[in-house]
């Protein structure tokens, strides 16, 4: 698919959720809807951070006041701990069944830094995990969150990476 289609798509949505209540309810944009030919897990991480790179000129490019996310799923394992750092190679390695979506957050509610708010509207166990590590591969990611927690109810954990610019 050419870019400017991909860009098509991305903008599209962006338009569509910051008027319709979308960011509110996280909707989220995977990238293999943007392009079919990043189905293939092996094109994830590329294909992440090029949807990632265009949709933050795009907010830019509107004026729109938001944080742009890519949020990564990971399979479990080891924790990132704080100030860790992590790579492409790194991440691709880990991404488990779920192909990276982008999202749009209001400032302040990014993933890592409104946890507390999760764990106090239950939606969340208190053993959560939130630490910025360094993503050493992209010079526009302005943050990063490594994410591990369990869903109340739950016992079983989740573990993302997000990558904010």
């Amino acid at each position: 698919m050419p870019h400017e289609e991909r860009v098509q798509v991305i903008e599209n949505w962006m338009l569509t959720i910051s008027q319709d209540g979308g960011i509110e309810r996280y909707d989220d944009l995977h990238i293999d809807i943007i392009d079919p030919l990043w189905k293939a897990k092996s094109a994830w991480m590329n294909g992440g951070l090029d949807a990632f790179h265009a949709a933050i000129k795009l907010r830019d490019t509107h004026n729109l006041p938001f944080t742009v996310g890519l949020g990564l799923s990971l399979d479990t394992g080891d924790d990132i701990g704080q100030g860790g750092n992590v790579s492409t190679s790194d991440l691709q390695a880990r991404l488990n069944w779920t192909p990276p979506s982008l999202y749009l957050f209001h400032a302040g509610q990014e993933p890592g830094k409104d946890s507390h708010r999760a764990i106090q509207e239950g939606v969340i166990n208190a053993d959560a995990i939130s630490t910025r590590v360094i993503f050493a591969d992209a010079a526009t990611v302005s943050d990063c969150y490594y994410l591990r927690f369990r869903r109340t109810g739950s016992d079983d954990y989740t573990q993302s990476i997000f990558l904010l610019g």
